[in-house]
């Protein structure tokens, strides 16, 4: 059931305001929160913007003093105003682990890519000699024309093919 659309009432991931559903109070806090009944992802970071973000303030290491203040590594007024000394602790631990908190995502994203399959979506170039099909068949381009899984086997089309979709132009994570 969704609960009916309200100005105070928006989804943690997204804001929208409508087809919303209450979730209880997690462990550490007792405010209720929504999300989208239809469990719309949360959003992406961001990295550049954090890069910019990390590049406009102050340079660190920045260091939280148990007077809730937060000093950067220079000369003058602190970073931060007086917050709880806890605050100040995040907000310094933030600010210098962000710089490599960014790379590991970048360097995260890039191996995800790489071990994800591209699935094709029209009959590759003939550069491509070899695809795999949904079940991790492999099938070679014939220099006839069309694609075959086996030596004796028929010649299949593209069009046939892509039946089996998806089609990767590389081998199952287990062939690899």
């Amino acid at each position: 059931m969704t609960a009916p659309a309200r100005p105070d009432r928006r989804c943690r991931h997204c804001a929208a305001a409508t087809g919303l559903r209450l979730l209880p109070p997690g462990p550490l806090t007792l405010i209720p929160t929504w999300e989208c009944v239809d469990g719309c992802p949360p959003p992406v970071l961001d990295l550049d913007a954090l890069d910019a973000m990390a590049a406009a303030a102050t340079d660190g290491p920045w260091t939280a003093h148990d007077d809730g203040l937060v000093w950067a590594d220079r000369i003058g007024d602190p970073v931060s105003g007086s917050v709880l000394p806890e605050d100040a602790a995040l907000i310094a631990a933030a600010r210098n682990a962000l710089p490599a908190l960014v790379a590991e995502v970048r360097k995260l994203r890039a191996k995800l890519a790489a071990a994800t399959p591209q699935v094709l979506t029209a009959e590759p170039g003939p550069e491509v000699t070899t695809v795999w099909d949904c079940d991790g068949d492999k099938w070679t381009r014939h220099p006839d024309g069309g694609w075959r899984c086996r030596p004796l086997y028929d010649l299949w089309s593209w069009e046939d093919l892509a039946d089996l979709a998806p089609i990767t132009a590389t081998p199952p994570v287990a062939d690899r």
